[in-house]
């Protein structure tokens, strides 16, 4: 399924996707922040933690430090308000969640961007809120972006 975001939104994820440095090939990524009272959106690039190490290759985990600084700073200190993780998956891997990304990231965030440069794709999963009959129950709906 494609979808149309609007031009502020659409203008974040080119950032984010500028943002990478695609020779690395490991993941790297950031969060997409939403001013609270428009629909304007803005994106911060979060150093991987595990940069530089085989396990950056499959694992994205923001930096503590930088996300606390740069990310949680503009929602207390501004009128922004977290709405998505961004990253990449490395050449050979496609825009699609891994295990590790649907225990660890998904959890965190209602919407997620997963870019993959090998294929120039990204996909957007927003999560769907089931019926409370089994709270282990979880659903993503997919959207490929056209930037």
């Amino acid at each position: 399924m494609k979808t149309k975001l609007n031009k502020s939104l659409l203008k974040s994820l080119r950032d984010a996707k500028s943002s990478c440095n695609l020779s690395l090939n490991e993941e790297q990524g950031g969060f997409i922040l939403k001013a609270l009272d428009t629909e304007e959106y803005k994106y911060i690039p979060v150093r991987n933690q595990n940069t530089g190490t085989l396990k950056a290759r499959g694992l994205y985990i923001a930096d503590r430090l930088e996300f606390g600084k740069n990310v949680l700073g503009e929602t207390i200190a501004d009128d922004w308000d977290l709405f998505a993780s961004f990253h990449t998956h490395p050449w050979g891997c496609p825009a699609m969640p891994s295990s590790m990304d649907l225990a660890e990231l998904f959890t965190s965030f209602p919407v997620n961007f997963i870019y993959a440069p090998e294929s120039d794709t990204l996909n957007m999963f927003t999560y769907i809120a089931l019926p409370k009959t089994d709270p282990m129950l979880v659903k993503w709906q997919g959207a490929t972006i056209i930037l």
